[in-house]
């Protein structure tokens, strides 16, 4: 009781200070309590052998000054900020990006914000991530260096690919060529030294002896391999002979290739030791001659190498680190790569160029090149003996569904431990499609994703498709779906009304059709090089304008005529720009409240040809120019005519030969060689052409008025024989 009767009073005394304006700071605002900041440690990014970069942000300072804040690192857990590996900011800003530096390669560190103001220290969220790998290194044995350069791994296409083929001969057991995957390894930048050797091995099994620091020669693989061992056991490292793909990979420059024939060249005198220029009978010290593109010296010329895998026949399909087959027999017979100072270059020194030799031969032009795991990585697993099982195989989500086409996906999550021979994704209008089926598309399963079209379909039909893969234990399906297509619309024709002018229009029922100069058109006419090379193109239907537009409704919607021929404004309307004609476009549109346009190009071709009931003919709807078009061979009169007094093409629609050229919505430029949905056209060029197509009444009709041939003409030019016609898309 004796507490509300105090409240009771303090409410009073307040009212009193208000009500009066007698009393000052009766009421005083208490002391803000402080606490330790509030840290967020951020993301680490741009992460190198020996550096990153991370931030921190502090979202409290806890009600008093921040004296310093920083990022700290170590490679133990829970780092303090009494390391000296740390870096440090003010505590005037909010957010600050830092570099971690002088860090080990192939380490993992852990790192977390702090920040400090007179109440302590608070620590943001702790973090870890993992440098990356030296891009060279040097392992010293006793003085003697040998020296390293990181071969970043990717995938190439190993053997004599025809850029190499084209120049020089090749070998048969240098194919086929097939796509291999190499991960990430060293390589020695010289070939293995006879003062190595003798370091390691007490020895020098060299056949010419002229300089310690020439490479060594003379030493069987078997030899090599006791070399390894011990070199393995001096340093505690994990070197090795290159597999024959990675010394290919390696030899051809790895991710920074140019194509050379030659380890860094096309002429092997650059950058080795051969046949053509050899000085003195021997090999050389090593780096006399040009590197190749990743600084790796000799692998053209000098010594032979040898290589890690038995020799056999290359497999067709896509490898991933493959180190050939296990041997076989009492004496494997083992790859050789690189040419030497004995051999002529062309013939022997290539990149592709397989040599092999028994395990026990040696010989005074065969040495050795080491590589080396990333020393993080530990040694090199023994590899069990694989199990093979079908692959799995993901169907991805059909998406872009039009009436004649759509897109789907697949990924394959595991190949089942054998190489994808095909895969794809199958569809039919039942359950269950299966790989035997023509409707399906394919892909050489050499990536783990892929996306295509599926075409030909039927409007407003359901589909079931699932993706599929097979390898050399069977055919595994993903799960399957379904989808419809778009129907067609109701009605083959409509006629929309302004103010008293009709505009006609004719369904086209979307397809696919080969584009341009097909070999039926080339047979019967010349034919322009903008007209090839013919492609596959799909389109969705659309409305397509009877006639060429009036003179009367340009006059409706424009208020004027354009056209440098008056006859008839029953006739089209010539002599406006392709911008004039958008405006046109723009303002009818906004009277009708339809969406009208131009037709693409490939648009109009289509329509011109017959769409679906095409019956291939040289013109819109004949072999006969003058039959369904006013051309120089029957011009009645110089000028157009109005539309329909020729005979119709298989669609019904008029004039598409002849009368007047027609505007195209596309830019003007070269046709694509693979196959196109819905094209849009050419980028835009430097004139900003755009096409035309048709041809008008005073042209020659095998010249200019095939259904496949190309004009362009400035957006801004305007001429007496260009008109436009009417496209409305579904």
């Amino acid at each position: 009781m004796k507490f509300i009767n105090f409240l009771k009073l303090s409410v009073v005394t307040v009212f009193s200070c208000i009500t009066f304006s007698a009393c000052d700071d009766i009421v005083k605002e208490p002391e803000a309590e402080t606490s330790v900041p509030t840290v967020v440690t951020g993301a680490v990014s741009d992460v190198t052998d020996d550096s990153a970069t991370a931030s921190i942000t502090i979202t409290s300072d806890g009600g008093a000054p921040i004296t310093v804040c920083g990022i700290v690192w170590d490679q133990e857990p829970n780092p303090t900020e009494d390391l000296p590996t740390k870096v440090t900011f003010d505590g005037t800003e909010e957010t600050y990006v830092g570099q971690l530096t002088d860090l080990d390669a192939s380490t993992t560190y852990y790192y977390r914000a702090y920040a400090i103001n007179e109440v302590g220290i608070a620590y943001g969220e702790e973090y870890s991530f993992t440098t990356g790998i030296e891009t060279t290194m040097s392992v010293e044995v006793n003085g003697i260096a040998i020296e390293l350069v990181l071969v970043e791994g990717g995938t190439f296409t190993m053997g004599a690919t025809p850029d190499l083929i084209a120049l020089a001969q090749y070998d048969s057991d240098e194919l086929p060529t097939h796509e291999v995957t190499l991960d990430t390894y060293y390589m020695a930048k010289y070939e293995v030294t006879q003062a190595l050797w003798i370091e390691i091995m007490g020895t020098n099994p060299s056949q010419i002896v002229r300089d310690n620091n020439c490479p060594v020669d003379g030493m069987s693989y078997l030899q090599c391999l006791q070399f390894i061992e011990k070199l393995n056991e001096r340093t505690g490292l994990y070197f090795n002979l290159p597999t024959e793909a990675q010394w290919e990979y390696a030899a051809r420059g790895g991710n920074k290739s140019q194509g050379f024939l030659y380890s860094g060249s096309n002429d092997a005198t650059e950058v080795g030791w051969v046949e053509e220029n050899m000085s003195a009978f021997g090999q050389h010290p090593g780096g006399e001659k040009a590197p190749n593109e990743l600084g790796i010296y000799d692998m053209t010329g000098n010594v032979n190498e040898w290589c890690r895998d038995v020799y056999a026949a290359y497999p067709e399909g896509p490898q991933v680190n493959p180190k050939g087959p296990k041997p076989s027999g009492s004496s494997a017979v083992y790859v050789v790569r690189g040419g030497s100072f004995l051999v002529e270059s062309a013939r022997w020194c290539r990149n592709t160029k397989r040599i092999s030799y028994p395990e026990n031969y040696a010989q005074m032009d065969i040495g050795l090149r080491l590589v080396l795991r990333d020393p993080a990585s530990g040694p090199e697993p023994e590899e069990p003996e694989p199990v093979i099982s079908a692959p799995v195989v993901v169907t991805g989500e059909v998406s872009d569904i039009r009436e004649n086409s759509a897109t789907a996906s697949m990924s394959i999550t595991s190949d089942g431990g054998a190489a994808v021979t095909v895969c794809g994704i199958v569809w039919d209008d039942e359950p269950n499609p299966t790989e035997d089926l023509a409707t399906k598309i394919t892909f050489d399963g050499t990536e783990v994703n892929y996306t295509c079209q599926l075409t030909g379909l039927s409007a407003g039909t359901t589909y079931y498709y699932r993706a599929y893969a097979t390898n050399e234990a069977g055919t595994a399906y993903g799960d399957e779906y379904s989808f419809t297509t778009v129907a067609l619309p109701s009605e083959s024709t409509m006629s929309v009304d302004v103010n008293g002018i009709t505009i006609d229009l004719i369904l086209v029922e979307g397809g696919t059709f080969t584009m341009g100069a097909t070999d039926d058109l080339i047979a019967l006419a010349s034919c322009q090089d903008d007209e090839l090379p013919a492609h596959e193109v799909t389109l969705d239907s659309y409305y397509m304008g009877k006639y060429e537009v009036t003179q009367e409704l340009w006059i409706e919607i424009m208020g004027s005529n354009p056209s440098m021929m008056i006859k008839n404004n029953e006739c089209p309307v010539d002599g406006m720009t392709y911008l004039q004609c958008l405006e046109f476009i723009t303002k009818l549109n906004e009277r009708t409240g339809m969406q009208f346009s131009l037709p693409t190009e490939a648009q109009w071709e289509y329509a011109a040809r017959g769409g679906n009931k095409s019956q291939g003919f040289l013109y819109s709807g004949s072999n006969d120019a003058t039959e369904v078009g006013w051309v120089a061979e029957n011009m009645a009169a110089f000028g157009q005519h109005p539309g329909g007094e020729k005979a119709p093409n298989e669609l019904g629609i008029y004039d598409m030969t002849g009368n007047l050229n027609e505007w195209c919505l596309d830019f003007y430029g070269p046709y694509p060689e693979e196959p196109q949905t819905n094209p849009a056209g050419a980028e835009q060029n430097e004139y900003t052409l755009h096409v035309v197509r048709g041809g008008a009444f005073h042209n020659d009709s095998l010249g200019w008025c095939r259904n496949t041939r190309r004009q362009s003409y400035p957006e801004n030019y305007a001429v007496l024989d260009i008109g436009l016609r009417l496209v409305l898309n579904i």
